[in-house]
Parts: structure tokens; C-alpha cells; sequence
């Protein structure tokens, strides 16, 4: 009611309304990633596991994240070799794309964000391994545990990890001069 545009109130007061409007909307969406991510802990959602092109999933995540206005960073999908994962398309997407604006919001300054994979093995299991990364930058990087803390991400990376691992991957981080410049994924592949 406050807000409605026939009220009577200054800017000042206007001004506040929004932001209390806005921190709301904010506290709102967090209660529902604490809620997801309870959900994904308990395993209490059905994954719904098909078979598919782990480049489709990585293309609809880069389109996801091309799509958010408040990034500084464009991101292109390089090589990434027919492989196949089972997996959850939707939640896959969704955790690749929450991984990709995560590296993109740990830049400076405007960069371009490339993600490629290939097939590898994990502890004698076929797996494709996906980098997200600023190229030239993470090529000097080091890999290291993944860190779920990065403030102004809300539950993203917790959900990201979480989805990840309940699909048997796992993730690390690439550092350089203390900063994310790229993140590792690691998939089991579909026999």
C-alpha cells in the first residue's frame, strides 16, 4: 500500500520503502534457496536421471547466464567432446550457470569466460572434466578445494555442490593472486 503510486509520501520516504521492498524480495529468495538446499541435503527431491549431451547443459547454462543483467563478463562454450552424462538436465543447468556467474563475479574488470571439456578419469571411473575459465589467466592458476563461502552469491554455491555431488562429480576452484579465475567440474560419464 505503501508503495502504491497514489500515496502520500516524500522521497525520502518513497526511498525507503523501496529499499525495505527490495530487501524483502532478497530475504524471500534466500529462504527459498535454504529451503532447496535442505530439500537436496535430505535428498527429498526425485532427480529424474536422463541420458545427455553434457555440451547441451553446459550451452543452456551459458545462455542462463548471458541472459543476467548485472554481469560483467561474456562466456563462450569452446570444445566440449560428445559426452554424455546422466544427469538431471534442469538442475545441472542451473548449477553450471550459478558456477559460471560465480567466476564471472569474482572479475574486476570485464573479461570473456570460456568452458571446455574433455574425458578423463577420476579414481579409475570415466568422467569429462569441465573448465570454466578466463583463458591465459587460469592457465597460470592453481587448482584447490572449492570454496562454497564467497560472499554476494546467496545458497548458489552450496546448491551448485551440492547438485554436483549428487550426480557423483565434484568440484574444484582455479586461483590466481588470491583470486577465481576458473572452476573445475567433474562428471561421471554415461556407460
Amino acid at each position: 500500500m505503501l508503495d502504491s503510486p497514489g500515496s502520500a509520501l516524500s522521497n525520502q520516504q518513497r526511498n525507503a520503502v523501496a529499499g525495505a521492498l527490495k530487501a524483502a524480495d532478497h530475504l524471500a529468495h534466500l529462504l527459498s534457496q535454504a529451503s532447496y538446499l535442505a530439500q537436496l541435503r535430505r535428498g527429498d527431491t526425485p532427480l529424474d536421471l536422463v541420458r545427455v549431451d553434457v555440451a547441451r547443459v553446459v550451452e543452456a547454462a551459458v545462455q542462463a547466464v548471458r541472459a543476467a543483467p548485472d554481469l560483467n563478463v561474456s562466456c563462450d562454450v569452446g570444445e566440449i567432446l560428445g559426452t554424455h552424462v546422466v544427469t538431471n538436465h534442469d538442475r545441472m543447468r542451473d548449477a553450471f550457470a550459478f558456477l559460471i556467474a560465480a567466476v564471472a563475479k569474482a572479475q574486476m574488470t570485464p573479461k570473456v569466460l570460456v568452458v571446455t571439456g574433455h574425458r578423463t578419469k577420476l579414481e579409475q571411473r570415466d568422467g569429462v572434466r569441465l573448465r570454466i575459465e578466463v583463458p591465459g589467466v587460469a592457465s597460470q592458476a592453481t587448482e584447490g578445494v572449492f570454496d562454497t563461502t564467497r560472499g554476494g552469491l546467496g545458497l548458489d554455491l552450496p546448491i551448485a555442490e551440492n547438485v554436483i555431488a549428487s550426480h557423483g562429480g565434484r568440484i574444484s576452484e582455479l586461483t590466481a593472486s588470491g583470486r577465481c579465475v576458473g572452476m573445475i567440474v567433474w562428471l561421471p560419464v554415461a556407460p
